[in-house]
């Protein structure tokens, strides 16, 4: 079956040219189950990898991984392991994924080619019961969510008769809700099947289920620029770009070398945590310069340690412990003080210094391993004889690292 979609565009010319695009649609794609008695699957000589006997559960019985592209892009290191197996990959999130992130579709192809993993890519997008076409008001992000839909529909009809369900998982709580005619699941729910390998959930992080349409998320921070309004913004002067460098005497004090709207490059601080907006050491970061009114100079004391959960700024008074007295803190020289010497104007100078801004977007993460250690204010008097999982801190040994809060069934382990 052939579908034809013609349209006209100007070239740099001024020309108009009239394109024509072909989309065929078959009949003949098979599912990829070895024991499929389909005509058509069971007529076929190409690879079925699918294993007729996938993992077991209580819920879904014996079942097939389907995931979408966010499930792929913010757990690929899970989907990596070799107990997941028996994975329909439509070709629908491999478009996606090659768009949205290149590393994450290598990764995916890479385990498509190991024939042990029982991967399997379904076209689903050259099919001619699955195929669907964008509506006109729908987007490019809703109508693949919806192709999605449809193909774990087409595949639930095709291999009811085998006793296998496809189950989609999904970290979009809209997709999750519109999958109400199929077996749908979020990414904690799926590796709850896997209780054998209770370092699965900790590999999850702190990626949680999100509504793109909810605006009553409140993540602490401001939300940041999308790549397209950091690109208008650099282009018009607007914002600056660069590498964020933090003290080695204090994480709260960051700092990027960057060329000013005047043509002149000069240091930009970046001072605090809300400022910094969840930017680390390394990073590549699009900064936003605040008025001159609200310049400053570089802080002159730094907090050594982080006890709160809730950081104070550099302008507010230290609290004081049971006994009276100060935290101490740390110039920036090293030599140490107490924290009551902020009230003097000379220990922070708010007086109008050097270009100050805050984050607004990153352009590239600096992702790298990171040497920690547990807080030594975590005891194992807490230990709980259940597998929930628990909060605890760490401490990076690289002193410009901020704590990290992960979530984790082994504290104990860990602490000992």
């Amino acid at each position: 079956m052939l579908r034809n979609k013609s349209f006209v565009k100007r070239t740099r010319k001024g020309n108009i040219v009239r394109t024509v695009k072909e989309h065929y649609l078959r009949d003949d794609i098979i599912c990829g189950t070895s024991s499929c008695v389909h005509p058509v699957c069971n007529a076929s000589t190409q690879p079925k990898p699918l294993s007729p006997s996938p993992r077991d559960s209580i819920k879904w019985k014996r079942h097939y991984v389907v995931p979408d592209t966010n499930a792929l892009v913010n757990h690929i290191d899970i989907f990596e392991r070799p107990i997941i197996n028996n994975v329909v990959v439509l070709s629908t999130v491999l478009d996606e994924l090659r768009g949205l992130s290149m590393p994450t579709y290598t990764r995916v192809r890479a385990i498509l080619r190991d024939e042990e993993r029982a991967w399997f890519v379904f076209s689903n997008e050259h099919h001619r019961e699955t195929f669907i076409e964008r509506n006109a008001d729908e987007s490019p992000n809703d109508r693949n969510d919806r192709a999605i839909r449809t193909a774990v529909v087409w595949l639930t009809k095709h291999l009811k008769p085998l006793g296998i369900t496809p189950v989609m998982v999904t970290n979009d709580e809209d997709n999750l809700r519109k999958a109400s005619d199929v077996a749908a699941c979020r990414m904690d729910e799926l590796l709850g099947v896997y209780s054998e390998h209770p370092e699965l959930p900790d590999m999850m992080g702190s990626v949680n289920i999100t509504d793109r349409k909810s605006d009553d998320v409140w993540t602490g921070y401001d939300e940041h620029l999308s790549p397209v309004q950091v690109q208008a913004g650099l282009k018009g002067g607007l914002l600056v770009q660069g590498t964020l460098q933090i003290a080695p005497y204090n994480y709260l004090e960051g700092s990027v070398y960057a060329t000013l709207p005047d043509g002149t490059e000069q240091r930009v601080l970046v001072v605090g945590r809300n400022d910094m907006n969840r930017a680390v050491q390394g990073d590549k970061v699009a900064v936003q310069i605040w008025p001159k009114a609200q310049w400053r100079n570089a802080p002159s004391t730094a907090l050594v340690d982080e006890d709160e959960d809730k950081v104070p700024s550099v302008t507010e008074e230290p609290k004081k412990d049971d006994e009276g007295s100060a935290k101490r803190v740390r110039r920036a020289d090293g030599s140490a003080t107490k924290a009551d010497k902020l009230d003097d104007p000379a220990a922070l100078d708010t007086k109008l210094g050097e270009p100050t801004g805050h984050v607004v977007g990153i352009i590239r993460r600096n992702w790298r391993s990171y040497c920690a250690f547990l807080d030594p204010n975590f005891t194992t008097r807490n230990a709980r004889a259940s597998n929930a999982p628990t909060t605890v801190s760490v401490l990076a040994m690289d002193r410009r690292i901020p704590k990290i809060k992960i979530r984790t069934r082994q504290a104990d382990s860990l602490a000992g």
